[in-house]
């Protein structure tokens, strides 16, 4: 299952980076919530999520994205991955560093596995 995981999230990573947003949707559940950093505001709902994923890959200028160790844990049918990164970018002419862990609630979908939840956590 950890391998299962860290296999998608690997997907994930590449699909958003080489800018295949429409690929976006079979990672996330179509009820999907995203929590923002710091818990600002939430996005609900799978095409909202992948809308925002267009306009960042859109509108952001990826320097370096450098994701760290993917660790998992599975617990009464959900699983809970943590996965650190350090991005380096620029968006609307702003340069921005940042670092951070995502964590991600996964649940079985059929034969796959989708996310249910998201948040980013910035150190």
């Amino acid at each position: 299952m950890s391998d299962e995981i860290k296999a998608a999230i690997g997907r994930l990573n590449e699909t958003w980076q080489s800018g295949r947003v429409d690929d976006l949707r079979e990672f996330f559940h179509p009820d999907v919530v995203v929590v923002h950093p710091r818990f600002t505001k939430r996005t609900t709902g799978r095409e909202a999520l992948v809308a925002s994923y267009t306009d960042f890959v859109t509108h952001a200028k990826i320097e370096s994205f450098e994701p760290g160790e993917v660790t998992a844990d599975l617990a009464g049918g959900v699983t809970v991955s943590v996965m650190p990164w350090r991005m380096k970018y620029e968006f609307e002419g702003n340069k921005y560093d940042e670092s951070g862990w995502d964590l991600l609630v996964w649940n079985r979908d059929g034969d796959r596995w989708v996310i249910v939840w998201r948040t980013v956590v910035l150190k």
